[in-house]
């Protein structure tokens, strides 16, 4: 069985000079989540990547994933010749970000505040 789209809350979004992270998650017909996953560098080595969206059954599952992807992503080594100092003060600011604390911009709304 194939799930809809019925909820789109939009994108959370951190963004510096030099790099961005954002993530989006929609709620499904069936009541699950699910979130698609963007990162990436805008100087230096230009890297990056999209996800297409995949399900959780939760939108704290999906939170937890956009963090676990983009840690893993922001924290590669930028040993490449073209890397630059502002891709690796964007690289610093973004981690920084994603440590656990409360997220800047990513604090999930109460779902009972949409009913």
């Amino acid at each position: 069985m194939t799930s809809t789209i019925e909820v789109d809350k939009g994108d959370r979004v951190i963004a510096v000079a030099g790099a961005t992270a954002s993530y989006r998650i929609v709620e499904l017909s069936d009541a699950t989540f699910a979130v698609s996953i963007q990162a990436g560098y805008d100087c230096g080595d230009h890297r990056g990547f999209a996800f297409p969206f995949r399900s959780f059954v939760t939108r704290q599952e999906c939170v937890e994933h956009f963090i676990e992807v983009a840690v893993r992503f922001f924290s590669q080594s930028l040993e490449c010749s073209i890397t630059s100092n502002k891709q690796h003060s964007a690289q610093q600011f973004i981690l920084q970000q994603l440590d656990g604390s409360p997220l800047l911009g990513f604090l999930e709304p109460d779902p009972q505040d949409f009913c």
